[in-house]
């Protein structure tokens, strides 16, 4: 069996993470792994299933924030394992893990090294906390990436957009760079009437509401903020409207506090985070994904799966999965009036909320979690 090391910057709930737990469990009987993380946001806990099949080396200097004596801790870490261990393949995710990582391994002179940023900083639009919006800010960034992209044998991409413009920002070649889009476990969101019924009176929704969903981490690039303006905005011509968001993180508090009344009168439920999010999404009429920045956006694939009308900003990959007036409406980020109004147009026809949802299932059947992974094991 081939050793590989995946590297990580942190663990927390999100796509990334969700890609690596779903690299593990599948390549488990074909590849002997050991996962580099560092522990930033970790519970304690979250980690407790992967120990029973993967070898878990935890890294308290790798941090997503810039911090050069961290970050050579980090490096220096990391070359010595890698020579130790002379892993075969070292596959790096996200853009801190993946700086450190690949140049660790390159230094260490690991025969193959893949690098998977899950979405590039430079996509036009992206806001991202403690990356400068304007061009010449990102600069230094890019030099460093590139640099390190010369360490590279493969860079995976999630869109054909993150591979266009990383080509073109001479991060990768044409060559190596591989688009192996996220996939899901289609299955799990295959519902029946009787599951609907079941799961929306288990959230205490009745008939004539209209639940809006959306799952994320609650962080400045989800666009939770935005997504809540135009909820407020709908609100005043629809008052059946009621708005869930899924996941838990930094700004759980905020938004907590800012929002009392509508909270208060059972407008608005901030669930926190679930495993079971297909119990969410087939009890609800319209999803929302007011994304800053997305690399793919799993949740909404998933959303589409369920065959759920989706209304998302056009960021990242989702232009990509979302044909505006297909499977849903795309709009431009920070456009709360937009969201607002297309919440208002789906909410007054069924059949269009119907047109879009199976459109969407239909798409989705083309992004399973096992093309996902033969791609990656292929690569392997």
């Amino acid at each position: 069996m081939k050793n590989i090391a995946l590297v990580i910057t942190r663990m927390v709930n999100g796509g990334a993470s969700r890609i690596i737990r779903s690299i593990i469990f599948g390549g488990k009987d074909q590849f002997n792994f050991t996962l580099y993380t560092g522990i930033q946001d970790i519970a304690e806990n979250e980690l407790s299933d992967l120990k029973k099949i993967c070898e878990i080396k935890l890294v308290p200097s790798l941090v997503r924030e810039i911090n050069p004596f961290k970050d050579l801790k980090a490096y220096q870490y990391l070359r010595r394992e890698f020579l130790n261990n002379r892993f075969d393949i070292v596959h790096t995710h996200t853009s801190k893990a993946g700086v450190i990582g690949r140049f660790a391994a390159g230094s260490a002179g690991i025969p193959r090294i893949i690098h998977t940023p899950h979405g590039t900083i430079y996509s036009e639009n992206s806001r991202i906390k403690g990356v400068p919006d304007i061009k010449i800010g990102k600069y230094p960034f890019l030099l460093v990436e590139r640099f390190a992209g010369k360490k590279q044998h493969f860079l995976t991409v999630l869109s054909k957009d993150e591979r266009d413009i990383c080509v073109s920002l001479k991060l990768s070649t044409q060559e190596n760079t591989i688009i192996i889009p996220n996939g899901i476990d289609l299955a799990r969101f295959n519902f029946d009437d009787v599951s609907r019924i079941r799961n929306r009176k288990q959230l205490g929704l009745s008939e004539t509401d209209m639940l809006i969903l959306s799952v994320g981490r609650l962080s400045s690039e989800k666009g939770h903020s935005v997504l809540i303006s135009a909820f407020r905005e709908a609100l005043k011509s629809n008052d059946n409207l009621k708005l869930g968001i899924l996941g838990e993180g930094p700004l759980k508090d905020e938004l907590l506090e800012t929002n009392k009344d509508i909270i208060g009168s059972g407008r608005l439920s901030l669930y926190g985070f679930h495993e079971d999010v297909e119990t969410y999404l087939s009890a609800s009429d319209i999803f929302a994904m007011p994304s800053f920045y997305e690399g793919f956006g799993l949740a909404v694939l998933e959303a589409m799966a369920s065959g759920v009308p989706v209304i998302s900003t056009d960021v990242g990959g989702i232009p990509e999965l979302i044909e505006n007036g297909s499977e849903g409406f795309l709009v431009s980020p920070d456009n709360a009036i937009s969201i607002s109004e297309k919440i208002l147009e789906l909410c007054s026809s069924l059949e269009k909320r119907q047109e879009m949802g199976k459109s969407g299932r239909k798409k989705a059947s083309g992004f399973s979690i096992d093309k996902m992974l033969t791609k990656y094991f292929e690569l392997y």
